[in-house]
């Protein structure tokens, strides 16, 4: 969703390396300011709230993030739908730093949203493979671990998607499925919207099979991301666009992944709303990072400024996700 679209219908380099000196600046500056946001509350349904920051930097690439993951518990990457990444060290709390971080085009041909729109990715933290999601292409691709593109699919099943609200969503889960969604409302009611989801049998760019389900979500709301918590269980982030005033709010829901069917829409429970007084914008990106003691896992939020740093910002959420919340 772009800010300008939101406005016409309202209106009608190692990552992790931290700087203790001046950094530099302009257009290819690999810097990124992390400015702590002030927060006036400290729980979010079943979250405790780590922490939230304003993400900034000179960079040409930087911004327009609809997509995150957790490589390990200090490092998370971040695809923007220009067909960069963004490779960063997780921030120190209640204090602002910087680091130079690592942007890195995912391909060469990055003009005319040729395999560019990167909408969503996948992390298998055994091998590390990175997978991510396009849309305009409906495609597919596998990373190197340094984010750059291996290979491509397009899946026979995503081929009719449309190309402005194709595969929007992805999460690798723990047994090897790959669920995959649509950002088009396959139907649309009262209360409930219904999307595609696609569950493959395994890596989509290796061949595997899929099969088709629907998942849904509160109306309005498209879903826009998901990541698997430690249990099983996954997190599926949603945002909603206010028009008068334009503005965003955003759902997170937990969906069991053992109640799939190809017959009944996949239901999940809404656990928390992110609204004021929460620093709110356009969140699109989420990422689960659990604990090397296996007690619990942080969940990271990253905003889509859309490239409109005026009206909007790229902010970083981390909440805290406890193994005895249900």
């Amino acid at each position: 969703m772009r800010f300008a679209a939101i406005v016409s219908v309202a209106l009608g380099l190692s990552p992790g390396t931290w700087l203790r000196d001046a950094p530099p600046q302009g257009v290819d500056s690999p810097v990124v300011v992390f400015r702590p946001i002030a927060l006036n509350k400290r729980t979010l349904g079943p979250f405790t709230i780590e922490g939230a920051w304003h993400l900034d930097s000179s960079n040409f690439w930087f911004g327009g993030y609809s997509a995150l993951v957790a490589l390990d518990s200090g490092t998370l990457l971040a695809g923007a739908d220009r067909g960069w990444t963004l490779r960063f060290r997780v921030p120190p709390a209640n204090r602002m730093s910087q680091q130079y971080a690592r942007f890195s085009p995912v391909g060469t041909k990055y003009a005319n949203k040729h395999l560019s729109d990167l909408e969503a990715l996948a992390h298998d933290p055994a091998n590390g493979g990175i997978w991510g999601a396009f849309e305009y292409r409906n495609a597919i691709a596998h990373f190197s671990r340094d984010g750059r593109m291996q290979q491509v699919a397009f899946p026979p099943a995503m081929r009719d998607w449309p190309s402005n609200a194709g595969p929007e969503a992805m999460v690798r889960l723990a047994d090897g499925r790959f669920l995959v969604s649509a950002e088009a409302v396959w139907r649309s009611g009262a209360k409930l919207d219904l999307h595609t989801l696609l569950v493959f049998s395994g890596d989509p760019v290796g061949g595997a099979r899929s099969w088709k389900a629907r998942i849904a979500t509160p109306p309005d709301y498209a879903l826009v991301d998901m990541a698997q918590l430690p249990d099983g269980r996954v997190l599926v982030l949603m945002r909603k666009v206010n028009y008068l005033p334009p503005r965003f709010t955003g759902r997170i829901a937990v969906y069991d992944p053992r109640t799939l069917s190809a017959d009944m829409p996949w239901r999940g429970q809404v656990v928390a709303k992110l609204e004021p007084p929460l620093p709110t914008d356009n969140y699109e990106g989420i990422a689960v990072a659990p604990d090397k003691s296996g007690a619990g896992a942080a969940v990271w939020i990253v905003s889509d400024d859309n490239r409109m740093r005026t009206f909007q910002r790229t902010v970083l959420l981390k909440l805290r996700w406890s193994p005895s919340v249900q």
